[in-house]
């Protein structure tokens, strides 16, 4: 079977950059002009995967744990297609064997979706689709004109709605894999969260797409298809030294998200830029529809709960990024400092240790303001602040 196949169906556009904003359409093909090519190629032959499953065809690949996007390479970057699954010819088989492992583990990640994320496996609902294009385009807009160049996160191009008679049979075909307690049904809100129908999101990323998980080995065989799915020429640096320089991207990326007026994640947000799963090892991040404008946080309080979970998160996966091959894992600062490890008690950097360091990084850069940002006045106080001082400043915002 072939990864990938052209669609027989005519797909209605729903969201267009083009359309939306053709000055910065222009912006991004100035970074790489082969996209136009690409996208002429799929408007006029709408290419969708065959398989639910990784592959690596031709320019087209899906990593490992990507079960709802592939990629295609335009020179330095990809165009992601994001949702296409409900036209694959396996899906059922994925269901399957979710629904079944791993085993006594209830809800399982077919539920969870739905639950948690308010999205369908293997899926994209239309809403969704609009929501992250939409949020995608008003940070990215935001950034360029503030700063001067694009972030490194996914650039929103086009998307597309998914013909009824296809999204009726998805939801047909997986309703059977799907939850139907009295005290919550999966099922009646998986049908729910379809009943605008579901879609297909394209957009770009400039660089290679290898999430810092695939470098742990968080998604099965992620080493294996660093020389196979992506560039064998890049030779990937896997190396803690490449981390650390990931690192300070991310941080900068955060400083200057929270200097235009976001913040990553809230708590009430499932998603998370900052987790694992979605920090690239070139710096760049994923998932930004996780992201909050600080305008909509209610207090003081929801703020710094924005901001302490979006630093705990990247310290927490920094952590997990850099500790990965280190047995045992520091537990306190205090195994840390006295070097409880004694087969190597310096190698590890403790949790608590990435998040004082982050925090003073982060503190560091805001006070800089390189390119300057108009911070949020409640967030230069609470980083202007540090020690115990920094500590009943925030349990004043928290009352």
């Amino acid at each position: 079977m072939e990864s990938i196949h052209k669609l027989d169906y005519t797909l209605t556009k729903c969201w267009d950059l083009r359309n939306h904003d053709i000055s910065q359409y222009k912006n991004l093909l100035s970074i790489n002009p082969e996209i136009e090519k690409t996208l002429k190629d799929i408007e006029n032959d709408f290419i969708v995967a065959n398989t639910c499953r990784s592959f690596s065809e031709k320019n087209f690949f899906r990593l490992e744990g990507h079960a709802r996007s592939f990629c295609i390479r335009v020179a330095e970057g990809v165009l992601v297609i994001k949702g296409t699954e409900p036209f694959s010819e396996d899906y059922s088989w994925l269901y399957k064997k979710e629904i079944t492992y791993p085993m006594g583990v209830v809800p399982s990640k077919i539920d969870g979706f739905p639950m948690f994320g308010h999205e369908i496996y293997l899926a994209l609902t239309l809403q969704a689709a609009i929501n992250c294009a939409s949020k995608s385009y008003n940070f990215t807009n935001n950034y360029y004109t503030n700063i001067g160049h694009f972030p490194k996160v996914a650039l929103p191009i086009s998307v597309y709605k998914i013909p009824e008679s296809i999204s009726r049979k998805f939801i047909s075909n997986i309703s059977p894999f799907l939850s139907n307690r009295s005290q919550f049904s999966v099922l009646d809100y998986t049908k729910k969260l379809a009943s605008d129908g579901l879609a297909i999101y394209i957009y770009y990323y400039h660089g290679n797409p290898l999430r810092a998980a695939h470098a742990i080995n968080k998604y099965p065989l992620a080493i294996a298809d660093v020389g196979d799915v992506l560039w064998k020429k890049q030779n990937y640096d896997l190396s803690k030294k490449s981390f650390k320089k990931s690192l300070y991207s991310w941080v900068e990326l955060v400083v200057n998200m929270i200097g235009l007026g976001y913040v990553p994640t809230t708590w009430l947000h499932s998603g998370n830029c900052m987790q694992l799963q979605n920090l690239v090892l070139d710096g760049g991040l994923h998932s930004i529809e996780s992201i909050e404008l600080i305008n909509n946080l209610k207090s003081n309080a929801d703020l710094l709960r924005a901001i302490m979970i979006s630093i705990m998160t990247l310290s927490k996966s920094f952590s997990d990024l850099y500790n990965y091959d280190v047995e045992p894992v520091f537990t306190s600062v205090t195994d840390q400092l006295l070097g409880k490890n004694q087969q190597n008690p310096y190698r590890a950097i403790d949790l608590h240790i990435a998040l004082t360091a982050i925090c003073s990084e982060i503190s560091k850069q805001i006070k800089l303001n390189q390119h300057g940002l108009n911070y949020d006045k409640r967030i230069t106080i609470l980083f202007d602040k540090s020690g115990i001082e920094m500590l009943n400043h925030m349990q004043s915002m928290l009352a």
